[in-house]
C-alpha cells in the first residue's frame, strides 16, 4: 500500500518536473482510491481492538493485585487495628497477626518491633478502659499505658 502511494507521488512529481505546463489537476479521488478508505478503517479498527484488549488486561491485573492483598480465602490474618502518623514519614501500627497484637513503628529505613501483646490481651476492653478514664486522650497516650501495663505484668511474672 505505502509502495503504490510512493510510487504514485513519485511518477507525480516527475511528470511535474519536465512538463512545461501543467497538465490536467489530479483530484483527490484519483490519489486516495477507495481501497485506502478501507485501510483506514481496518486500521482504526485494530487500534480500538489493541486498546480495548490493553484496559482489559489492567483491569485484570488490578484486579488480581487487590485479591492477593486481601490473602487466600477471601480473610487475611494480618489487620491494621489502628495507624498513628508521628511525622509525615514515620508513623506506629497496632496490628492483629492471627492471635498477636503488634505495636510496631515505622520508618523509612525500617520498621521496629516496639511491643507484643500476650495472646489473650483483648484490645476492645483495653480500649473501652481508656475511654473511661478519659474520653479526649490521643491514642499515644493509650499506647504508653499499654505499654506500662505489659511491662508491670511481664515484671510480676518474673519475680
Amino acid at each position: 500500500m505505502f509502495f503504490n502511494l510512493f510510487s504514485l507521488v513519485f511518477k507525480l512529481s516527475d511528470e511535474l518536473a519536465l512538463a512545461e505546463t501543467i497538465q490536467e489537476p489530479i483530484s483527490v479521488h484519483e490519489m486516495f482510491p477507495g481501497s485506502m478508505k478501507l485501510e483506514m478503517f481496518k486500521m482504526l479498527g485494530s487500534l480500538i481492538l489493541l486498546l480495548t484488549i490493553f484496559g482489559f488486561g489492567v483491569w485484570a491485573f488490578k484486579k488480581f493485585v487487590r485479591s492477593r492483598s486481601h490473602g487466600f480465602g477471601g480473610s487475611s490474618q494480618i489487620k491494621i487495628l489502628e495507624r498513628r502518623s508521628l511525622t509525615p514519614k514515620t508513623s506506629i501500627y497496632l496490628i492483629r497477626v492471627v492471635n498477636k497484637t503488634l505495636v510496631i513503628a515505622e520508618t523509612p529505613e525500617k520498621i521496629t518491633l516496639l511491643t507484643e501483646f500476650p495472646p489473650d490481651t483483648d484490645i476492645n476492653h483495653l480500649l473501652q478502659e481508656n475511654n473511661k478514664q478519659s474520653s479526649s486522650s490521643a491514642t499515644s497516650d493509650f499506647l504508653s499505658k499499654a505499654i506500662q501495663k505489659i511491662q508491670k505484668k511481664q515484671q510480676t511474672n518474673q519475680d
